[in-house]
């Protein structure tokens, strides 16, 4: 419980960052769930993979743009073991 205050406390805190550090923060967060994601998700992995990327090529917001975008059917295709994250339990 302390830890999701604290957390919160960041985020309405991060209203007032100059429009500079906010995208910094922006891209850092973005950084560490591209990251993530092609790690953990072998979806997510396979995507990168067949878009030519690696989580190196997305460090900006525009770089963003390069990420195919994810459907609804892709990530029913890929099934449960394809689109969660190593170590979730899909019964949770």
């Amino acid at each position: 419980m302390a830890n999701r205050v604290l957390e919160l406390y960041r985020l309405l805190s991060n209203r007032y960052l100059p429009p500079d550090e906010l995208r910094k923060l922006q891209e850092s967060k973005l950084r560490a769930v591209i990251g993530h994601a092609y790690e953990n998700v072998p979806y997510y992995r396979s995507l990168f993979r067949s878009a030519g990327l690696t989580p190196q090529d997305v460090r900006t917001l525009e770089d963003l743009q390069r990420v195919p975008i994810t459907s609804k059917e892709a990530l029913r295709a890929a099934g449960l073991e394809g689109a969660l994250a190593k170590g979730v339990d899909p019964a949770s």
